[in-house]
């Protein structure tokens, strides 16, 4: 079963932001190596510190302590990033507004370069130079909403992303909810209206003594009693926004025990150990950057013995195929030879009428008899009654058979 949890909310996002800020500010970049086409890894020269950046478009971005796997031959985006960000300093790491895109600064003045990496939707990752206009990218689009293309020479618009906002009022908060569609989903209906995510969420739900699992408008959530206590626990669930900001968040990786005490399904990671995870098994890292790298790698080391076990799987199941096969020509040579067996003792034990069979035909043919009249002397000496005869079952004179009924 895979894991319920693949990518960033906002709140995770600026945990990871702020622990690689705390990390990196400041290093020097050694290497740049690309995992797959999608997936990079950012070396620093920090003595005594052999952890890497991780960034992998659409999905994630943390330092590292996992050996990955890296390509034997930098793809052309790498060595683009190498060229350009090579030896240069990483001075900031800032999300962009609210959206789940983060901007990281090499360098200084018109010397910089930024590095965008978008965790919505496809993702993507792109190089810009100080004006932030795009040099490199790896994947070329056309914002379907406002036309804009993303692709070498246009200007990557910051300007255009969601700015931050402060939580909607009470009264904006319970206007949503009376317009929103009868027995809809409470989490459906906030979800997109808030800036951290559905674990936060749940949280408040909780807090204000309700149903994470299933709130649902005038079933069981009622606007007036419920909606004020839960927008209170909702201002609350603001201050995480806050705390992630600082980098000394702890994470949290849950999971689920399978066969095995020793064999642990990852399931979620989070920055905070929230009301709902409490009763879940789960472990406690020092930091958040520790947890999503301990999820992701156990992922990919999940991945990996799951393609061994799957090639020794596809290697027995040849191997049976092979032997099934083997014992199949085996069963058909066993059955001919015990047929030929069971022939040739009937023959032995009927080889008087055998004899006399084969010599009937044979004198017919020596007698220059024709094969229709050969069959019509066999047919007739049937009707008679002769027993040589009735044990003739077939002749075929093209190549020299009698077939007999022993």
């Amino acid at each position: 079963m895979p894991a319920k949890k693949t990518r960033f909310t906002t709140l995770d996002l600026k945990a990871c932001i702020a622990a690689v800020r705390k990390r990196f500010a400041g290093v020097r970049v050694v290497n740049i190596y690309d995992v797959d086409n999608k997936t990079y890894l950012i070396k620093f020269s920090k003595p005594d510190d052999k952890g890497v950046l991780l960034i992998e478009s659409g999905i994630r971005i943390h330092t590292t302590e996992f050996d990955w796997p890296k390509g034997l031959i930098p793809s052309g985006f790498a060595m683009k990033l190498r060229k350009h960000l090579k030896s240069r300093r990483l001075e900031s790491i800032e999300q962009l507004g609210m959206d789940r895109i983060i901007d990281i600064q090499f360098g200084s003045g018109e010397a910089a370069y930024h590095l965008i990496v978008e965790l919505y939707d496809k993702g993507n990752i792109i190089l810009t130079d100080f004006n932030y206009v795009i040099l490199s990218l790896i994947r070329k689009r056309t914002d379907a909403t406002t036309d804009e293309r993303f692709a070498v020479n246009e200007k990557y618009p910051i300007e255009g992303v969601k700015q931050p906002e402060d939580l909607i009022s009470l009264e904006k908060f319970i206007e949503v909810l009376e317009n929103a569609q009868p027995s809809e989903s409470i989490k459906k209906i906030l979800n997109p209206l808030l800036p951290f995510g559905s674990a936060v969420l749940d949280e408040c739900l909780l807090k204000a003594g309700l149903n994470n699992e299933n709130s649902t408008l005038g079933k069981t959530f009622n606007i007036e009693q419920d909606a004020p206590k839960l927008h209170e626990q909702l201002i609350q669930a603001m201050d995480y926004l806050k705390q992630a900001d600082t980098g000394e968040c702890k994470g949290y990786v849950t999971y689920r025990q399978e066969g095995s005490a020793s064999l642990l399904s990852y399931e979620e990671f989070h920055p905070f150990l929230f009301k709902q995870l409490e009763s879940k098994p789960y472990i406690e890292l020092p930091t958040f950057d520790r947890a999503v790298d301990e999820f992701f790698s156990k992922l990919e080391a999940q991945r990996v013995d799951g393609q061994i076990v799957q090639k020794e799987r596809d290697a027995l199941k040849k191997l049976e195929n092979v032997k099934k096969d083997h014992q199949k020509r085996l069963d058909e040579l066993q059955s001919a030879q015990n047929e030929d067996i069971r022939k040739a003792y009937l023959v032995e034990i009927n080889a008087d009428l055998v004899t006399r069979a084969m010599a009937a035909i044979n004198t017919a043919v020596a007698n220059q008899m024709s094969w229709p009249e050969i069959e019509e002397l066999v047919d007739d000496a049937k009707q008679s009654g002769d027993p040589t005869a009735r044990a003739i079952h077939s002749i075929k004179f093209d190549i020299n058979h009698l077939t007999l009924l022993l």
